[in-house]
């Protein structure tokens, strides 16, 4: 089975919703073992997002390093930076809010994909892929 993911600049716009949901989602696209190709652009992006988030949120103390258990981690960053599903002003999530939100969920969709099994795949010439 082949499941297509691409990840959209709307997806950092969204609000509320919890860590659960996401997982939810990625689990059911990625059952099955699905497989793809991870030469693209904007997989790439979402995997680079998701590095640079697992580091940026280590530094801020919240341990990310692409286990299951640290799903608790980005649970916690979302109870302490967006109380009630609204961005501390004065929070990590403050500024920048939809590239922080991207990269939030590249790095849960990698944990899972880890975990699953499979391969990204998207499609450079869709232009709603865009980052």
């Amino acid at each position: 089975m082949e499941v297509a993911l691409i990840f959209r600049r709307s997806c950092g716009r969204r609000k509320g919703g919890r860590v659960r949901t996401i997982v939810q989602m990625f689990k059911s696209l990625l059952r099955g073992g699905a497989t793809g190709s991870a030469a693209s652009d904007v997989v790439g992006d979402a995997l680079r997002a998701a590095d640079w988030i697992a580091k940026a949120m280590t530094s801020s103390g919240y341990g990310l390093d692409f286990s299951v258990k640290s799903l608790e981690e980005v649970d916690r960053f979302f109870e302490e930076q967006a109380p009630n599903g609204a961005p501390r002003p004065d929070g990590l999530l403050g500024k920048d809010l939809g590239a922080r939100l991207f990269a939030i969920g590249a790095y849960v969709g990698e944990v899972i994909r880890r975990q699953v099994g499979g391969e990204w795949k998207a499609d450079d010439s869709d232009p709603e892929a865009e980052i």
